[in-house]
């Protein structure tokens, strides 16, 4: 087996045996795989962090067989984010990105750009007044990168511009004026559409997140995992996490 450095943020864990974890790591330039901590769990020198979603690491690895996992002989941890661990609401959103990146992602497909976008959510979410909004930001800048995110801003059948206008319909993304749908069956009203159209243009620090409201921020973010689940097929099971109202930060 030949032998490997890379730096890479851990997406997700689960044990194997008594001693060992396994983890989804996406990294800088190799993309995401699999990679096995031999006996992190009852190790009294390494700490048990490194394994831990959203984790950034330094790692030395044993590159291993098609289809067997890489085994991690050395690391290094540059951040855990332990702010990020403070809160109930940021874990949510943390453990929401982490895995839509997972399940979203192949084996061993070179990005560096969901790596960055990646590194520098995880650094955002830790300072961050609003998750949620974070976490629609987040994922719309994900599925733009992806070449996945439909046209938002104007209404799909007259083609009208307006912002105040334009609602959400369905799963979709499919966007509509008032004049073109029933507005009460509207998945996202003009608010939440504003917001979406304010992500797909603007930096995060350029937007007032305070203008727009949690209930509007969750009609968002239930669409968007929709849309999500059904485009890549899969089922993103912290979205029930995520979509919940506000609760209290940790103590």
């Amino acid at each position: 087996m030949s032998q490997e450095k890379e730096t890479g943020i851990v997406l997700s864990k689960k044990s194997s045996g008594e001693a060992d974890n396994i983890c989804s790591i996406f990294t800088k330039n190799s993309g995401k795989d699999k990679f096995v901590f031999k006996g992190l769990k009852k190790s009294t020198k390494r700490p048990r962090t490194a394994s831990e979603p959203g984790s950034i690491l330094d790692i030395i690895y044993y590159s291993g067989k098609a289809g067997s996992f890489n085994t991690i002989s050395e690391f290094d941890i540059l951040a855990t984010h332990s702010l990020i661990r403070k809160s109930s609401e940021k874990i949510f959103s943390l453990y929401f990105i982490l895995e839509l990146v997972d399940l979203t992602t192949g084996f061993a497909d070179p990005n560096p750009k969901i790596f960055n976008l990646l590194s520098a959510g995880i650094e955002t979410l830790e300072d961050a007044l609003f998750p949620k909004h974070f976490t629609v930001f987040f994922t719309i800048k994900y599925l733009l990168l992806q070449g996945v995110f439909p046209d938002t801003e104007r209404c799909s059948w007259c083609g009208i511009t307006d912002p105040g206008n334009l609602i959400v319909e369905n799963s979709g993304l499919r966007v509509s004026c008032i004049s073109c749908t029933d507005f009460q069956s509207a998945a996202v009203r003009s608010k939440g559409t504003e917001f979406i159209n304010q992500c797909v243009k603007l930096k995060l620090d350029k937007i007032e997140c305070g203008n727009y409201q949690e209930n509007d921020i969750i009609s968002v973010l239930t669409i968007l995992i929709e849309y999500i689940n059904s485009y890549y097929s899969v089922k993103l099971k912290s979205g029930s996490m995520i979509t919940r109202p506000a609760i209290n930060k940790m103590v």
